[in-house]
């Protein structure tokens, strides 16, 4: 999955308010209510801040009612209890009622409104789920920053995986069972902070071909359509990686298909960048800890003179696996056939010659290199 992305409310988008309106209500019993009023809201999609629509008072047995006139269409409501609570609701009918004790709020109860039913039912159990994979997020980033082995590190990350594919099953469960428009949205908001762009994509996109008359849909699939041009995945996934012919130290001529039956992670580096150098130490660990597994790894230095790539190579003790030289620098083919737009960056090639993973730096690359060679192999 990518990193969760900013939560969709961050974003500006405000239904325009001259659609058709009608009456709408809201009635029941607060108890142990200590504050002496309420406020109802409206939370469009897009908008960090619910707008306040109307307000009463706390009558002092607890009597509860609201009478305001709303969009025609369906819409998130939030009932901000002062001192206690924020309930959400649907405005699905005319008239809602609703049950609250302050002192068991998550018990509340309503009448009247399936699509609020659900709502409540959803963010109990996302409130939940979310939490677990937060905390397997947690302890993922703090292995992160350790010295643990790749296999721990990996049993992290299947747990936080795992955890986060269960997010999303959830939210994805609650959008088959309605149809209601503003759960939807509201579900699919949801979604932009933990599921993968494309996925999101082809979710929103089915749901907005059935409404195409509710402008949340439209609103969200342009957003998210917007985030997948910022993420474009490297062109050469799943492609052969072509071919090219270096000299080597002992200025010998080594072509990539004489690696072919292995796995090899092509290293495109250079000696006069500091950040390619800063990466040898976390190279040398993972042909230590793979070579026995059919992993090789080609260094590619683009480099003007081969005096101080030799040099470099030796300083830096990366002459365990072969490395060649590229004089042409940044005018060589091989920034076009590889799109390599900087330095350092890598690519992963199974047996069968095939790109299988880019750009792999610090503890991702140890973590693909578990994963592929002990764990699926």
């Amino acid at each position: 999955m990518n990193k969760p992305f900013l939560f969709f409310f961050a974003f500006i988008f405000i239904i325009g308010c001259k659609t058709k309106r009608s009456s709408f209500e809201i009635k029941g019993k607060i108890v142990h209510a200590t504050g002496q009023s309420i406020l109802l809201k409206q939370l469009f999609v897009g908008n960090r801040n619910p707008v306040i629509i109307d307000t009463a008072p706390i009558s002092a047995n607890g009597d509860l009612s609201i009478k305001t006139f709303l969009p025609l269409d369906p819409s998130i409501l939030i009932l901000s209890i002062d001192k206690g609570p924020d309930l959400y609701l649907i405005n699905d009918a005319p008239s809602i009622e609703v049950q609250l004790d302050v002192l068991q709020y998550k018990s509340y109860k309503t009448e009247g409104s399936p699509a609020s039913n659900q709502l409540h039912q959803f963010l109990e159990s996302y409130g939940k789920n979310y939490e677990r994979f937060f905390q397997k997020l947690k302890l993922y980033d703090t292995m992160l920053q350790t010295k643990v082995s790749d296999s721990v590190l990996w049993q992290c990350q299947k747990e936080k995986n795992e955890a986060l594919v269960e997010v999303n099953k959830l939210i994805i469960t609650n959008l088959k069972n309605t149809d209601n428009p503003a759960l939807q949205s509201y579900l699919l908001a949801r979604a932009f902070a933990t599921m993968e762009k494309i996925e999101l994509s082809k979710l929103i996109g089915s749901i907005r071909e059935k409404s195409k008359n509710y402008a949340p849909f439209s609103f969200l699939f342009q957003i998210i359509q917007q985030e997948l041009k910022k993420d474009v995945p490297y062109a050469l996934i799943n492609k052969k990686a072509p071919n090219f012919s270096l000299l080597d130290t002992g200025w010998r001529p080594m072509g990539l298909d004489s690696l072919r039956g292995k796995y090899v992670l092509l290293n495109f580096w250079s000696s006069t960048s500091a950040t390619s150098r800063s990466e040898h130490p976390i190279l040398i660990k993972a042909y230590h800890n793979y070579r026995n597994h059919g992993f090789e790894i080609l260094g590619i230095a683009f480099d003007s003179t081969r005096k101080s790539w030799k040099r470099t190579i030796q300083n830096d003790d990366i002459q365990y696996w072969k490395n060649v030289i590229d004089d042409q620098q940044s005018k060589s083919t091989l920034y076009a056939k590889y799109a390599i737009d900087s330095l350092p960056f890598n690519v992963l090639i199974d047996t069968s010659g095939k790109i299988i993973a880019s750009n792999l730096h610090g503890r991702s690359l140890g973590l693909k290199l578990y994963e592929t060679l002990l764990i699926n192999k």
